[in-house]
């Protein structure tokens, strides 16, 4: 199952960078990038890119201290937190990161599906978008499922072809950009324009849609930095790579956003942006995925270059391929949070099979994504698995922020740039971030991580391995 290398054979660009690209550049780059800009406008939209890249950049400054500071080991960003926190918050938070993952490849396939029934809308198989929305999901998820299931070797040879699939479908919307406008496509496409840069460069909110809203839906293309760190075992310098390839994967993909957000906001005007050709579809709901994808998609057909139709092929693939990676490392997330002994009720997906794979995790994480399936909207699946990944940032930022204000005997990182004020920064930009998307949200994750401590502390879990926390005595 999966498809992982062998141990210590990958290098930073192979191991780190490359992985670490292909979990940020996701679905909502074609499909929201020009939504979050005709709200937002230019000026708001690169705010937004910037705080978010600021809450990657600090979390992996904290990352890059805790994997110099020893040795990390099967279950990756899970083990840093776990050691660092102890295992009753470190068991909690990494719940919530096995969340976000899960949600995370929920949230690629529902973007896939939307895709899928604008492109062929016979797909809604006479039952209405909203009831073919939720079974086409239930069907991809559950066949990536058997890929990770039986096609190792499939699946880690298929690895350079997705990513091709991914450069190829950024490069075409950049050609559309650029060349824009093509023949035949409305006369809102004005090509880039710096008067209609500088016309889309406040906000424009309308439809219920709020600035919350567009940091939602934007925010998950930072979720993928800690993949470095899941695939620790198989780097051959771990202490190296991770921190220098995230750093780069982080910095690369902040120099695409922004250029992307600029682009668009000289492209078209506002309401084109918002709506698509049509000017008439209505976002008061916010579910934008109710009529798979709506008018709104059909921005995707008119600036896509050369043609729409492979572009659109290739937002499928570099969807599901996300979805794929999303359901080989959330598996084993929960496998060594269940491994560990630290929450209790996951023990039943601790065992492997025969093959040493984590085959119960994946089966405890593909009916938990078909329930979250269910839900059949890419943007209200958005804000919940933001918060989840916000959640395993700010305990990661706030352990590294602990540790070195108190100078922890324990705490000896060789990562020469880190400070505990990053952490202290790192935790309150991902908690103001959570609050930002939707407070009453966090409230919950707050409770459900409460709750998690309070569940570990009442069974009196024992583990044979301390903590870097569990030594400080305030």
């Amino acid at each position: 199952m999966g498809g992982a290398a062998a141990d210590g054979t990958l290098g930073t660009i192979s191991g780190v960078v490359v992985p670490t690209c292909e979990n940020m550049w996701g679905v909502l780059i074609f499909l929201r990038f020009f939504f979050v800009v005709g709200y937002a406008g230019v000026g708001q939209a690169l705010i937004i890119v910037f705080i978010s890249f600021l809450s990657a950049f600090f979390t992996t400054m904290s990352l890059a201290a805790m994997a110099t500071n020893g040795p990390v080991e099967a279950g990756g960003a899970y083990y840093i937190i776990s050691r660092a926190l102890g295992h009753k918050l470190g068991g909690a938070v990494g719940c919530m990161y096995y969340l976000g993952l899960s949600l995370l490849a929920v949230l690629e396939v529902l973007g896939a599906v939307e895709v899928m029934l604008y492109v062929e809308p016979a797909l809604e198989m006479g039952i209405g978008p909203e009831g073919a929305i939720r079974i086409w999901a239930i069907f991809l998820t559950s066949g990536i499922s058997l890929m990770v299931w039986g096609g190792m070797k499939l699946v880690s040879q298929l690895g350079l072809f997705f990513a091709a699939v991914v450069g190829l479908t950024l490069a075409s919307y950049y050609a559309g950009l650029a060349a824009a406008p093509l023949p035949g496509v409305s006369p809102s496409v004005t090509g880039l324009s710096a008067k209609t840069l500088n016309d889309n460069w406040g906000p424009g909110y309308s439809d219920g849609v709020t600035f919350s809203d567009v940091v939602s839906v934007f925010f998950p293309c930072f979720t993928g930095i800690l993949s470095g760190a899941n695939r620790a075992k198989a780097l051959k310098e771990p202490e190296k790579s991770i921190p220098h390839g995230t750093l780069a994967a982080i910095t690369i993909s902040l120099i695409m956003y922004t250029s992307y957000m600029i682009l668009w906001g000289a492209v078209a005007d506002r309401e084109y942006l918002k709506h698509g050709p049509g000017h008439g579809y209505a976002y008061g709901t916010r579910h934008l995925l109710a009529g798979g994808g709506g008018e709104s998609l059909s921005v995707v057909t008119e600036i896509a270059w050369p043609m729409a139709l492979p572009t659109q092929i290739g937002i499928i693939i570099a969807s599901l391929s996300q979805a794929l990676q999303c359901l080989i490392s959330a598996p084993r997330v929960l496998n060594a949070i269940a491994a560990d002994g630290t929450v209790p009720f996951l023990v039943c997906a601790a065992p492997l099979n025969a093959a040493g794979e984590p085959a119960f995790a994946l089966f405890m994480t593909t009916g938990l994504c078909l329930c979250a399936c269910m839900i059949g909207s890419l943007d209200m699946v958005a804000p919940l698995l933001s918060i989840c990944f916000l959640t395993a940032y700010a305990a990661l930022n706030f352990s590294t922020f602990v540790l070195g204000l108190t100078r922890a005997p324990s705490w000896r990182p060789t990562w020469k740039y880190f400070h505990w004020s990053l952490g202290l920064a790192g935790f309150l930009v991902c908690t103001s971030l959570a609050f930002i998307i939707r407070w009453y949200f966090s409230l919950v994750a707050v409770a459900l991580l409460g709750a998690l401590v309070a569940y570990i502390e009442s069974r009196q879990v024992q583990v044979d391995w301390g903590s870097a926390l569990g030594g400080i005595r305030l």
